[in-house]
């Protein structure tokens, strides 16, 4: 059985790591079409 249902072929993919005690982020603009997936922007948020 399915948890949920999603109906969008778009997604934002927010990341972080934690890398000798600095955060670093990115963020992602993800486009699936027929089972592919295409990155469609990536943005880096730098050290913090």
């Amino acid at each position: 059985s399915k948890l949920f249902t999603v109906d969008s072929n778009y997604f934002k993919l927010r990341a972080k790591a934690e890398f000798d005690e600095r955060l670093f982020t990115m963020t992602s603009i993800i486009q699936i079409n027929q089972g592919q997936a295409t990155i469609l922007a990536r943005k880096f948020g730098g050290v913090q």
